[in-house]
C-alpha cells in the first residue's frame, strides 16, 4: 500500500501579506531573502505514531561562495511544521 503525505509553505516577511509559495511559483514571482517560510503536512494517509522529519537543502553557486550549502534531514520545529528562513 503506499501513503501519501501533502505539504503547503506560507512565506512571510515584516510587513507583507503571507502568501503560499506554491502560488508564488506559478505566477514566476521570486522568493528573495530575508523571508520567513513555514512548513506544514496538511494532510498524511501514513498510520500514527509516525516522525516528521525534513530535509533542508540549500545548493547552488551562491550557497557554494558563501559557504552554506546544506543537505541535511531535521526534526520539526513545532508538529508537523518546520520554519526556515531565506537568506540570499
Amino acid at each position: 500500500m503506499t501513503e501519501s503525505v501533502s505539504i503547503d509553505c506560507e512565506v512571510t516577511q515584516n510587513g507583507w501579506r503571507p502568501t503560499r509559495l506554491r502560488e508564488m511559483i506559478r505566477t514566476g514571482v521570486p522568493l528573495k531573502a530575508d523571508r520567513s517560510l513555514t512548513f506544514q503536512v496538511v494532510s498524511c494517509t501514513v498510520a500514527k505514531p509516525y516522525e516528521v522529519r525534513w530535509k533542508v537543502l540549500n545548493q547552488g553557486s551562491e550557497a557554494e561562495r558563501r559557504n552554506m550549502v546544506r543537505g541535511q534531514i531535521v526534526g520539526s520545529t513545532r508538529a508537523k511544521k518546520r520554519v526556515e528562513h531565506s537568506i540570499f
